[in-house]
């Protein structure tokens, strides 16, 4: 009796992580099938915006392990700082990191590797 009670309760644990693996995974899909759709229609605000979000999360860990080298009660979190590298990352990183790689692509490697060897012996 209590092993069929414990297998039921198996089965049925098993049966809601499957569908919730699956309903999670269906919603990644979904989400970067979005983010890959706007790239294709917008790539320069895409990249904006995936830069912005990207330079948040970084600068918050590095100001998080900036804070841990200070006492207790000094730990604060710069706005202005995350502000500021947000907005070069989307005014200026982001359309230069754009072009430049877009660049890249057209030049090919071969070119690259030849004018990457000029640059470092001039």
């Amino acid at each position: 009796m209590l092993a069929s009670l414990v297998r039921g309760t198996f089965e049925t644990v098993l049966v809601i992580m499957q569908r919730a693996l699956l309903l999670q995974r269906s919603t990644y899909t979904s989400l970067w099938a979005g983010y890959c759709d706007s790239l294709k229609k917008r790539p320069i605000l895409t990249k904006a915006a995936t830069g912005i979000v990207g330079s948040i999360i970084g600068d918050g860990l590095a100001q998080y392990a900036e804070s841990r080298n200070k006492p207790r009660g000094a730990v604060s979190y710069d706005a202005a700082r995350a502000s500021r590298l947000c907005a070069y990352s989307a005014v200026i990183g982001s359309p230069i990191g754009h072009y430049w790689f877009h660049f890249l692509d057209k030049v090919g490697r071969g070119e690259l590797l030849a004018f990457v060897t000029f640059q470092r012996l001039t």
